[in-house]
């Protein structure tokens, strides 16, 4: 072999893979909020459920996924006491083209409880008493009107029963059962006494 075809040679092997190169690792972008929009600091941000860093006074984090292993990671929330935690996101380590090597994931923390107000007007119903799931909440006034404050899981279904401590759960009670939507709610409640049969209603936030 000629001098100039081993050179040749030699620059071939050495030039193996020039054209290759490794995906980089990826950076995540987190932003963390409450239901109103508002930016929740010290908020843990999880990979594959440990905690790898908390969220600055604006909500928002930076997290490089660098490390050795190429597998998807799982990120995750954990939102404060009180609040329900987002579905987890997963998202892919590295960059392969054409995919962005910076990922923007927003979460938000919604209310564990929903409030919802109950607002009565019920026609021979004065002196009785409205029951969620069978506890006295308000007594219906001299005017028939009711006013009561319930705090409940969003799709919960709760029974409301209008009637003396005998009448709540019997048929000649005032029924209402009512699935708690995911917002506050006011439930309105404006017929007689007797008459009407149970039903189930969902209302939507006002």
């Amino acid at each position: 072999m000629s001098l100039t075809n081993a050179l040749r040679a030699v620059l071939a092997l050495a030039c193996v893979g020039c054209g290759a190169h490794a995906a980089p690792p990826r950076e995540l972008q987190v932003h963390v909020t409450d239901e109103a929009g508002q930016p929740l600091a010290s908020v843990p941000i999880r990979l594959d459920g440990v905690a790898a860093i908390r969220t600055r006074l604006d909500g928002a984090a930076r997290i490089s996924l660098a490390g050795e292993r190429p597998a998807p990671v799982r990120v995750d929330v954990a939102c404060p006491t009180g609040s329900v935690a987002p579905e987890p996101v997963t998202v892919a380590r590295l960059a392969p083209e054409p995919a962005p090597d910076v990922i923007a994931l927003s979460f938000t923390c919604r209310p564990a409880l929903r409030t919802v107000v109950v607002v009565a007007r019920v026609e021979g119903a004065r002196g009785a008493t409205l029951h969620a799931d069978g506890e006295a909440l308000a007594t219906v006034a001299e005017d028939g009107t009711l006013h009561a404050v319930l705090r409940r899981p969003a799709a919960s279904v709760v029974s409301l029963a209008i009637g003396d401590a005998a009448e709540a759960v019997s048929t000649s009670a005032l029924v209402r059962r009512i699935r708690v939507s995911d917002g506050d709610e006011i439930v309105l409640i404006d017929q007689p006494m007797a008459g009407h049969p149970s039903q189930t209603t969902t209302h939507g936030a006002p």
